[in-house]
């Protein structure tokens, strides 16, 4: 089965096929098409996930990003961009007139002209929208290129949110508890003091090592627990508790920090995109077929006039209606041509325009992207 390679920074697409049946041969036969390394080659579906090979044989085209426009923003990406061709459009030779004819003949020869000079204008004008249609085609690649990339970080930011959300659960937990103990150490060892101890429990604890001194004489009166604490040691884990409780502290409320501003980034990222994605939505297409549409109309109306005249016999009252059939094509068939064949060409000059900034604020935006793809990664790695 064929698979579509949809370039997500040019617009191009390629179609390979059979599909390779390995991802490493897809990538070595991108690779030999693009130019583009196999280690630069970011591939993803059309639902936003990474290709994977169990599903390669299913999927009917993938999505092609090259890493180093994602990762280099210093990078001057004209080079990696390809260059485009300037507009080539269709400018018709002068329309055939001959305003003094006093023979059917020599109007149906300047019919005859007429109809060949409408119909390479449409022949020139059908292939200025085949030009334009392609690159509305690129245009909207590159949009959904951008969408999919959007959705990709939707699904990272919306995985990443459960685990952060439990990783915070146990980390306000652990820091209270830390606070309570450290705070409350002294009042803790207050009523060890009001515990009696019994001899047994010092032999328990000191096993087969002999008592203190101290201790043994303690054991027989009035010992308590708080005989057995090591002052200097509490004192030492104390300050070695607070010091780690501290630390604790400021690795926690950085990574608070840092998924807020994942979270933040992301959300002006996406609302960015999708507001600039409404406002350019292009339709240069369309409006290229329906003008092709009205020159096809007059072109045949034009070629219809033409064998109606050529069918005339050769009278006055033929004359007169061949004559004013030319006036008319002439005041109003002919100019409206040109005037549609000139939309056209300029149509197809705004859509190199409107192509060279999508592509444009295509590449900033995945960068935005991927530089949160990069805080989502980071936040993953502290989370683990």
């Amino acid at each position: 089965m064929a698979l579509q390679i949809l370039l997500a920074h040019s617009g191009v697409t390629l179609t390979v096929d059979p599909c390779p049946s390995t991802l490493d041969d897809l990538r070595s036969w991108i690779t030999r098409k693009t130019t583009i390394e196999a280690s630069y080659q970011i591939l993803m579906t059309a639902r936003g996930k990474q290709v994977k090979l169990q599903t390669l044989s299913t999927e009917q085209e993938v999505f092609l990003y090259d890493r180093r426009i994602l990762s280099s923003p210093s990078m001057r990406t004209s080079t990696l961009l390809p260059k485009k061709d300037p507009p080539v459009t269709f400018t018709p030779e002068t329309v055939p007139d001959s305003p003094n004819e006093t023979t059917l003949q020599g109007w149906q020869s300047l019919f005859k002209r007429r109809r060949a000079w409408a119909i390479a204008l449409s022949d020139g004008s059908r292939q200025t929208v085949k030009r334009i249609r392609k690159l509305d085609h690129e245009i909207r690649v590159v949009r959904r290129g951008t969408a999919i990339a959007v959705e990709n970080i939707k699904q990272h930011v919306g995985n990443l949110r459960p685990k952060y959300e439990e990783s915070k659960t146990w980390a306000d937990q652990l820091r209270e508890d830390q606070a309570f103990l450290l705070g409350n150490w002294e009042h803790a060892l207050g009523i060890l003091a009001s515990i009696r101890a019994y001899e047994e429990l010092g032999n328990c604890v000191h096993g087969a090592r002999a008592v203190p001194p101290r201790m043994s004489s303690k054991l027989s009166t009035r010992a308590t627990l708080r005989d057995f604490v090591n002052d200097g040691e509490v004192e030492e884990a104390t300050r070695s508790g607070g010091d780690i409780s501290r630390i604790f502290a400021n690795r926690v409320d950085d990574l608070n920090d840092t998924f807020e501003d994942v979270v933040a980034d992301s959300s002006k990222t996406i609302d960015d995109i999708q507001k600039s994605m409404t406002l350019s939505d292009s339709d240069a297409g369309d409006q290229a077929g329906r003008l092709m549409e009205e020159i096809e109309v007059v072109a045949r109306k034009i070629s219809a006039d033409y064998e109606h005249v050529l069918g005339l016999t050769d009278t006055p009252k033929s004359m007169a209606q061949a004559s004013k059939t030319a006036q008319l094509h002439k005041t109003n068939f002919l100019p409206s041509l040109k005037e549609t064949n000139e939309e056209i060409n300029d149509l197809l000059t705004r859509t190199i325009e409107g192509q060279e900034n999508t592509l444009k604020s295509s590449v900033q935006y995945l960068q935005k992207i991927s530089a949160v793809e990069s805080k989502v990664s980071s936040v993953h790695h502290k989370l683990v």
